[in-house]
């Protein structure tokens, strides 16, 4: 009887290990499969959208929600002819000079040559220029804008026509969108418009008579600086409120420094202590540039005038874009000299100084080398031909202040509503393209990359904008903005542009 029980319960455990053997078998064949299914789905959804990873994460978002932030983003820019067409190469520069001769450089950061020629304005093997763009999220140090000097030795570089649309990301590492400001307007992830953020009601449509294209599947905004922004109709009170201009630009000429030398010179050229005369003197001075002098007087050339705020942020987001520095701020210059970067050494004391074609000074560049555009962040503050109509204590002597508070082409109105919260406000006030509310993160007071966001002001005197920060405050960059008075101080330059 022992052995016959023995030999039974043996047979027992035989058997179950048996099915424990065939069960986890089961298991594991079943997850192999599974995971193999899972793969292959994934292969099927990146090949059916191109690998495109937002089409993948709007897939994902079905099933987990992600809340909507502002604190990171990344700038998408696609060219545009004048007609709003698509266009894979931007608008040549080569019939806008004006007169201007071609400049290029050859050499490497420390022996850089520089080269003046007319002969290469059909830009054959990218001799001139090549606005060179990037994938992922390294830094773009390779993209080279067009350069031309003019005849009185000062530089310009072509800004082209683009439209542009923002993804926004709520970590630094900028996997997972969770939202965009693109044709729609502000919308989530999903596609959804945006009105609240963190308890902050949002105004997130885009304003009325701003334009958009269409592309591979994505909504884009054509920059207003660019746009066509008169109506032609008699009346005139949304003639340029966008800051846009009066007929449909090629691109812009933006100088690559900010001004310095006098009223009778104005110099646009690196290593120059910067020209600080105030917001009106500043607009004259930029106007008169291709007048001989008299901001009223007959154009000789490109029609000059001080920068817009749309100007700016047309300059700042092509910065940030893929063809400039691709997410990487340029680097803060500590120094009151144009296309001068100086650096801290770690004790607050202001050493190693690098001039524009150095190794070092070539950070503080748009493009992240000798052929971009200079002192956008920290240097001076720089006024941009932008007031704040509900400010009454504004001098009559200024010279684009329109006593009807209307926008022109030379300058642009903005109407502060004090009764909101600032982050309200600014979504209500701030005007798309000119790099506030598009960069602003919402909640926090503070612009992308640590810059400074206040444009308004409840001082009286306090009408007018600056762009870029100052050398000495840390949360200067190409987003910062301040509120200044008329005459400021001997610390806010200014910047010419020319367009036709």
């Amino acid at each position: 009887m022992k052995h016959s029980e023995k030999g039974s319960v043996t047979m027992v455990v035989v058997v179950t290990i048996f099915f424990i053997v065939i069960l986890l078998s089961s298991f594991f064949i079943y997850t192999t499969s599974r995971r193999r299914a899972q793969i292959e789905e994934t292969e099927k959804i990146a090949e059916a959208y191109d690998g495109d990873m937002e089409s993948i994460y709007q897939e994902i978002l079905e099933y987990k929600p992600i809340e909507f932030s502002t604190a990171y983003g990344r700038i998408e820019v696609i060219w545009l002819d004048t007609n709003n067409n698509v266009i894979n190469e931007p608008n040549s520069p080569a019939s806008h000079l004006g007169g201007m001769t071609p400049v290029y450089w050859t050499g490497a950061p420390g022996n850089y040559e520089e080269h003046q020629s007319n002969d290469i304005t059909n830009n054959a093997n990218n001799t001139w220029y090549s606005y060179t763009s990037i994938n992922g999220t390294n830094e773009n140090t390779t993209s080279r804008w067009a350069n031309a000097i003019d005849s009185n030795g000062n530089y310009f570089v072509w800004v082209p026509r683009y439209a542009y649309r923002i993804t926004y990301y709520g970590t630094s590492d900028r996997n997972v969108p969770t939202g965009y400001y693109d044709g729609r307007g502000l919308v989530d992830s999903k596609g959804e418009p945006v009105t609240e953020i963190d308890g902050y009601a949002i105004n997130g449509s885009l304003e009325q008579g701003i334009e958009t294209v269409e592309y591979n599947g994505k909504s884009y905004i054509v920059h207003p600086a660019f746009m066509n922004d008169f109506s032609d109709d008699g009346d005139n009170t949304n003639d340029y409120t966008h800051g846009g201009w009066d007929s449909d630009l090629a691109g812009i000429w933006v100088g690559k420094y900010a001004t310095s030398g006098s009223k009778e010179e104005l110099r646009i050229i690196p290593n120059n202590e910067y020209l600080t005369e105030g917001v009106s003197n500043s607009y004259d001075f930029a106007k008169g540039y291709n007048r001989n002098g008299d901001p009223d007087g007959n154009l000789n050339g490109l029609d000059s005038h001080l920068m817009k705020n749309s100007e700016w942020g047309a300059t700042a987001y092509l910065t940030y874009s893929q063809y400039g520095r691709n997410g990487y701020n340029v680097a803060t210059s500590n120094s009151m000299r144009t296309g001068y970067f100086v650096e801290e050494d770690g004790n607050d004391e202001l050493i190693p100084k690098y001039e524009y074609n150095t190794e070092n000074g070539v950070k503080s560049s748009s493009t992240g080398n000798v052929y971009g555009i200079y002192d956008l962040s920290g240097g001076a503050y720089e006024y941009v031909a932008a007031w704040n109509t509900k400010l009454n204590s504004l001098g009559e002597e200024n010279s684009f202040v329109n006593s009807n508070g209307l926008s022109s082409k030379y300058a642009t109105a903005y109407s502060e509503d004090r009764s909101e919260n600032y982050d309200s406000m600014l979504y209500d006030v701030g005007k798309t393209g000119d790099a506030t509310k598009e960069t602003y993160i919402v909640g926090q007071g503070i612009n992308w990359d640590g810059d400074n966001p206040f444009l308004f002001s409840d001082v009286q005197e306090n009408a007018f904008f600056t762009r870029g920060g100052n050398y000495s405050f840390f949360t200067a960059g190409i987003f910062a903005s301040e509120e200044e008075g008329e005459y400021g101080s001997n610390l806010s330059s200014f910047r010419v542009i020319l367009s036709e």
